[in-house]
């Protein structure tokens, strides 16, 4: 999921979107353009913690790999 930063009015914000790998036909669980992820209401702070989980899972998957685990 890219990212992208942006500023307007004094206010700073990550934007991102869905770019799925190529034949990739999952769905989307969340729909992340919907109207209540818009800036002006919820936006996406109540996904936030998702969006990096997957570095996660990575990283802690290659730290037990390297210990032979």
């Amino acid at each position: 999921m890219p990212g992208r930063t942006s500023s307007s009015a004094g206010q700073h914000s990550l934007a991102v979107a869905i770019e799925p790998d190529p034949g990739d036909v999952r769905q989307d669980p969340v729909d992340v353009e919907a109207p209540l992820f818009a800036p002006g209401l919820l936006g996406l702070h109540v996904l936030d913690y998702n969006f990096a989980l997957q570095e996660l899972l990575d990283l802690s998957a290659a730290k037990a790999e390297a210990a032979g685990l």
